[in-house]
Formats: structure tokens, C-alpha cells, sequence
């Protein structure tokens, strides 16, 4: 399925579990994913598993009580994906 072809979407809390798991299918199925969250070395992981398997992604970190951190990883996410 590439029914994201072209689309880039930001999965906060992506780093295990249901985040995961969505940031993969996204990938899967076309998405070029941004994984944020507080677990960055978690969301790293998970996105180089996607690039293995030939998908587009990379991890920001995030907390989300913090709103300057949350500013930082949207910049870089638009920054990164258009």
C-alpha cells in the first residue's frame, strides 16, 4: 500500500508500543515519518529499523511538559520534511 506516498506525518510517543508500531504502518505505507519523543535512543532505534527496511524516517526528541522542546522538534521536523 502507498496510500501516505508523499506525505510526511510527526508520531509523538513514538519511541515504543502503539507509536511504534503506527510510525512502522505509516512508513510501510509510504510516509516520510518524524518519531519524536522523550526516549530519543527508543525513537532512534525505531527509525533506523524503518530506513533498514527501505522506509523514510528519523527521530527528534521531545517532552512534551516542556514547550520550548516541543517548539524545537516541530522546527525540526518542518525543517527536515518540507
Amino acid at each position: 500500500m502507498t496510500r501516505f506516498a508523499n506525505k510526511s506525518i510527526i508520531v509523538v510517543g513514538s519511541a515504543t508500543g502503539i507509536g511504534a508500531a503506527t510510525a512502522r504502518r505509516l512508513a510501510r505505507e509510504g510516509a516520510h515519518v518524524c518519531l519524536a519523543d522523550i526516549n530519543l535512543a527508543g525513537a532512534t532505534s525505531v527509525a533506523d529499523a524503518i530506513c533498514t527496511a527501505g522506509g523514510r524516517a528519523f527521530a527528534v526528541p521531545i517532552d512534551i511538559a516542556d514547550e520550548a522542546s516541543v517548539n524545537a522538534a516541530f522546527e525540526t521536523a518542518i525543517a527536515t520534511l518540507g
